[in-house]
């Protein structure tokens, strides 16, 4: 089992630092290019709404992220000091709707649902905890090849 872990009190300022070393954790693990893109894409949709939503007005974000793998899968656990929010409750968007009369949001979480196995959400000691299954053995989008 492979293993990392980052922790921010400065998510915004240290988003690329987090990625580039999640890159190098991807490459060091013998994770496929199309693996790899489908993992970011998932942190990346959860960081960017915890920055613009969940940690608006904290004085002290915080954001934790481990990321544990084993030969088939990839577990990530990604905690914030936000405001309370469980996006396992949040119903898929309506796509038969016409893209000018759907409401704005929800299609990230959407697609994270769409990326990866499974997902659970909890709020323990004033933190949310977001836990995420992601099958490394097959893409979900494909094979990333070009």
């Amino acid at each position: 089992m492979n293993s990392f872990s980052f922790e921010s009190r400065n998510p915004a300022g240290e988003k690329e630092r987090f990625f580039s070393e999640l890159r190098q954790f991807a490459v060091d693990s013998g994770w496929s290019p199309a693996i790899s893109n489908e993992v970011e894409l998932v942190i990346e949709e959860w960081w960017t709404n915890l920055i613009s939503y969940g940690l608006v007005g904290q004085p002290h974000p915080l954001i934790k992220v481990c990321v544990n793998t084993n030969s088939r899968s990839v577990i990530l656990e990604i905690e914030d000091n936000g405001m309370p929010f469980d996006p396992t409750l949040r119903p898929g968007p309506d796509l038969s709707l016409p893209l000018e009369q759907r409401p704005i949001g929800g299609l990230g979480i959407y697609m994270i649902k769409k990326l990866t196995r499974q997902m659970h959400s909890e709020r323990r000691a004033g933190r949310n905890i977001l836990r995420i299954e992601k099958d490394l053995t097959r893409p979900v989008l494909g094979t990333g090849q070009r």
